[in-house]
């Protein structure tokens, strides 16, 4: 946790959120990483990079997408620690969908699916026809009408990837959902 620590501290403008992130859902990830082992990945709404990091460390790449300048910004900082890993473009999921000039084979996504308007989730069904493996966490939100598929739900998204082909698995148990306080009091944080 100590290198994750250390490139959080020369972020400017960090959220209020930021030990929490590295002490409970960072190690909360971690642990379902290892399918990208070998894996050309690409995190779509990588935030400041710190997921696509810890992807680096077990994949061959690990791309972070993401459309805030801020955060993108953030990211570049955690690039620096990388060692060549991982790369961070400063694009929208719509772009990123349209590029040739970028393999990939998996894709991995936290709690950005909700966010996506129709055709940011289209984008993203394009970006799956090149993966053959996906690992998306989510958490039962309020309801987000951003867009057409109600992704604000793990049993929606469960169900998106199956109309695109995908066989999916349920990676938690929910007597064992992690338990935690937050400031925003009107998410639904029971299945983060």
């Amino acid at each position: 946790m100590s290198e994750i620590r250390k490139i959080a501290e020369n972020w400017w403008g960090s959220y209020q959120g930021t030990d929490r992130f590295i002490e409970v859902v960072v190690p909360h990830f971690r642990q379902h990483l290892g399918v990208f082992k070998g894996k050309d990945v690409v995190d779509i709404g990588s935030n400041a990079g710190l997921l696509t990091y810890e992807i680096s460390k077990v994949s061959n790449t690990c791309i972070g997408v993401e459309s805030n300048i801020k955060y993108h910004e953030q990211a570049l900082i955690t690039e620096e620690y990388t060692k060549g890993n991982c790369i961070f473009l400063n694009e929208s999921v719509e772009k990123f969908s349209t590029r040739n000039d970028i393999s990939y084979n998996a894709l991995f996504a936290a709690n950005v699916l909700y966010h996506l308007k129709d055709e940011g989730v289209e984008s993203v069904k394009k970006i799956l026809r090149n993966c053959d493996t996906v690992l998306l966490f989510s958490r039962e939100n309020k309801p987000k009408k951003k867009n057409r598929f109600d992704l604000y739900h793990w049993k929606n998204i469960q169900k998106f990837l199956e109309e695109e082909g995908f066989r999916t698995n349920i990676l938690f148990d929910k007597d064992a959902i992690i338990e935690f306080s937050s400031s925003h009091s009107e998410i639904n944080r029971e299945a983060e």
